[in-house]
């Protein structure tokens, strides 16, 4: 059964990328704002999700935000324009597994997907988080 993955990001040159990228060696989906993203996350269920960290309405860290509160059980990196330490340790704190500054090549996304479950094992390799809710 080949990965889900999901990229969000409002570039559409950052998409492309990661849909030529990615081209049939995973099930890859798209959204290019953060309330589509959550509405794709919650149907599919992925894998991974790369998640643009700055985009207008709903920005990444609140989608990550969501994402834990509402359980969702997926591997996150964050992709970022800038290295602002604040943010990033933010989306860790939040569950993100890392983040990746733009522009990166394709052979470190590309090993991302690959960490995600050891051959033949499936096992992954990255540990998912889920939010521990307070009774």
């Amino acid at each position: 059964m080949r990965h889900k993955v999901v990229i969000v990001d409002d570039d559409a040159a950052i998409r492309s990328l990661f849909e030529n990228a990615f081209s049939g060696i995973c099930q890859l989906f798209a959204a290019a704002e953060g309330q589509a993203a959550l509405e794709l996350i919650k149907g599919e269920k992925p894998d991974l999700v790369f998640l643009d960290i700055d985009m207008p309405g709903v920005s990444g860290l609140e989608v990550l935000r969501l994402m834990k509160e509402s359980g969702a059980v997926s591997i996150v990196w964050m992709l970022t324009g800038n290295e602002k330490l604040e943010i990033i340790t933010e989306a860790i704190s939040l569950g993100a597994a890392g983040y990746l500054t733009k522009p990166f090549e394709v052979a470190r996304i590309r090993g991302i997907l690959d960490s995600v479950s050891m051959p033949g094992t499936g096992k992954r390799s990255a540990k998912p988080w889920r939010v521990k809710r307070k009774n």
